[in-house]
């Protein structure tokens, strides 16, 4: 997090021209439309269940550290957050199918850790920001309880929204009009989590070179799971 931190503070001082994003309400429904389920993920912080051919019938309990990653004894290290149950359930499958030959296995989550999302940039207070208990958060939501934009600093029409799309498994990045005028908007933004939110100070042109070069590389879900 401090690199990504570090990187996004360092493009901030840089300026370039560039015409604002459109607003909240002009995006919902192309952003929205990308949105997962929140209880759809992998996640830091969740227990696993995992039943394996020969195991206790109870099945076996996994973490899934902060990282991303989860241990599953022999089949090793792996990075898990972000994916989809039936993509994890595919991937552990192949990988016990490398190992083992054959044989048939299951997964499910036990239980959920939080489901955070990171506010970025010109905020009063930089960092994650836990969904609520229904699974649900808009963009301006987000950005309030951030502790809200920096009033003489921040370039909330260049605002950047990254997401990780898991079904597609690519990353996906909209520059947003977030200036409070939009905040009333019936059509709002919901987020989903490892959506981060970056506010500038300067105007980011050229998202997709932007995200490639100071994103991508430093979320932690792409360097779990490489694009395609």
């Amino acid at each position: 997090m401090q690199r990504l931190i570090a990187a996004l503070l360092l493009l901030a001082t840089m300026s370039c021209a560039t015409s604002q994003g459109p607003g909240i309400g002009d995006l919902a429904e192309d952003v929205n439309r990308t949105r997962v389920a929140a209880d759809s993920f992998v996640a830091p912080g969740d227990t696993l269940l995992l039943n394996l051919p020969g195991g206790p019938a109870e099945g076996v309990s996994v973490l899934v550290l902060e990282d991303g990653t989860a241990t599953f004894g022999a089949l090793g290290t792996l990075g898990v957050a972000g994916l989809l149950v039936p993509q994890l359930q595919e991937k552990l499958v192949g990988e016990y199918e490398r190992v083992f030959g054959t044989g048939t296995l299951a997964v499910a989550v036990e239980a959920r850790g939080p489901r955070n999302v990171s506010v970025l940039g010109e905020v009063a207070e930089p960092g994650t920001v836990e969904l609520r208990a229904d699974g649900l958060l808009t963009l301006p939501e987000a950005m309030a309880r951030a502790g809200g934009f920096l009033k003489n600093s921040a370039w909330l029409s260049n605002t950047l929204l990254v997401r990780w799309d898991p079904v597609t498994q690519k990353q996906r990045a909209w520059k947003i009009d977030a200036r409070p005028l939009h905040w009333d908007d019936e059509r709002t933004i919901l987020l989903q989590p490892f959506d981060l939110i970056y506010v500038p100070n300067t105007p980011i042109d050229r998202v997709g070179i932007w995200v490639e070069n100071h994103i991508r590389r430093l979320l932690p879900v792409p360097l779990l799971i490489p694009t395609t």
